[in-house]
């Protein structure tokens, strides 16, 4: 009863700031629709029943591994348990690295690379992109060189070539990859010897021998430039999401390849990664397992926080993912003080306005039949969606242990869950 009364709570917030956000999307492109829409009510927000799947932790074990693939998660348990001296650092370290080799499609030195970080009380969140050559790379100097590291990258990435197990399986994301493009790399004797095997992409679960990582020669690491934009107290995003006032999209349309992972214990101490690559001609670097540079897409994240509470929003998988987290902003997710309330709006209905023709995208499936009987009747064409992009968030109250909040929408897998 509690818990419905929670939710309710939830849906009327949310429904004060609903009509403003549609209206804005849509006057700003679409002005022949102001006056109809003005004179329309906007129905309650109705969310059917949820799905029966825990997307955060309630306590957290010493680690917390979090990654789409469970052979991920069983493979640096396995480390984790054999060596139990490491430091947090190095743990997270050992994961980032065995992305290398389980994810290149996504992660190598080019990707762009998110990361939020806090170890020991120090806290760093970055978007790498371009005008960074190798952003992963200079993501993790920038670590070092910022001191929330305490040792150097050529000492981790020794441990990883020393620990990490040599087989690895094939995950399902990295299998995708390789048969959409078994045509581009017939002739790659390199990648047919190590991914293929008669003639043929291997299969989740199969595994291939991996190579020892090395670190780029001739290449000295740049600092980022960092700016923050505010969109209200205590809530900063690492892009502009007051453009969205003003009708400005920022719309995705090149293909990348996405990987996030993380690692968190019960300390206090986090880091987790985003990171894409789009396909290239070339190698970007000698030694790069496939050819791929940075992906231009922005990696849109907002951080909210005051003396009780941290939050970290990102937005994945999605055309426009800066507009998913501008609406949460404006149901006013940063004033709730609760993990279940803050997962209940996570997983509300979405819907997101594109261009070029304008359109919206609407998550039918997830709303009630008023809702859809609305947005039908504004005459503007309006798309069913079964998922709408993906946020991932990490959560932090004072005094209490941290957690990652998952997304229903997201294929993602949290050790602690697993058990």
């Amino acid at each position: 009863m509690l818990e419905m009364k929670s939710l309710k709570a939830s849906i009327t917030l949310i429904k004060i700031n609903y009509l403003l956000i549609l209206l804005i999307l849509i006057v700003s492109s679409c002005s022949s629709y102001i006056n109809y829409i003005e004179n329309l009510t906007m129905p309650e927000i109705v969310y059917k029943q949820p799905k029966a799947k825990k997307t955060f932790c309630e306590k957290n074990p010493t680690h917390n591994i979090v990654h789409s693939s469970s052979f991920t998660i069983d493979d640096l348990n396995k480390v984790f348990k054999s060596n139990p001296r490491l430091s947090f650092e190095e743990k997270a370290m050992l994961l980032t690295f065995y992305q290398f080799h389980a994810r290149p499609e996504a992660t190598d030195w080019t990707s762009r690379t998110q990361v939020h970080v806090k170890i020991n009380e120090k806290e760093y969140h970055h978007d790498f992109g371009p005008p960074h050559k190798f952003p992963l790379f200079d993501a993790l100097k920038t670590l070092e060189k910022e001191k929330i590291f305490t040792k150097k990258l050529d000492f981790f990435l020794k441990l990883s070539n020393q620990l990490l197990p040599r087989k690895i399986a094939i995950q399902e994301n990295f299998q995708v990859f390789l048969d959409e493009n078994k045509e581009s790399y017939s002739e790659d004797k390199r990648i047919l010897e190590s991914y293929f095997k008669l003639g043929k992409p291997l299969q989740k679960g199969e595994t291939f021998y991996r190579h020892n990582l090395k670190l780029l020669k001739g290449y000295e690491s740049t600092l980022p430039i960092t700016q923050e934009y505010s969109l209200g107290k205590n809530f900063t995003c690492s892009f502009d999401a007051n453009l969205y006032k003003k009708g400005i999209f920022l719309i995705n349309n090149k293909k990348d390849y996405e990987n996030y992972f993380g690692l968190l214990d019960n300390s206090g101490n986090y880091i987790f990664f985003i990171t894409k690559k789009i396909k290239a001609n070339t190698n970007s670097y000698i030694g790069q397992e496939f050819n791929g540079t940075t992906s231009p897409s922005i990696s849109p994240f907002c951080v909210s926080k005051d003396r009780k509470k941290e939050m970290i929003l990102m937005s994945l998988n999605s055309r426009d993912p800066g507009q998913l987290l501008y609406h949460l902003y404006n149901y006013n997710i940063q004033e709730i003080d609760n993990i279940s309330e803050i997962t209940n709006f996570i997983n509300f209905p979405r819907h997101q306005f594109l261009t070029n023709p304008s359109r919206l995208l609407y998550e039918s499936s997830k709303g009630s039949e008023e809702q859809l009987r609305y947005f039908l009747s504004l005459d503007f064409p309006v798309y069913h969606v079964e998922n709408l992009g993906a946020i991932f968030g990490i959560w932090n109250i004072s005094n209490q242990n941290n957690t990652f909040i998952s997304d229903e929408r997201m294929d993602v897998n949290q050790s602690c869950l697993l058990k």
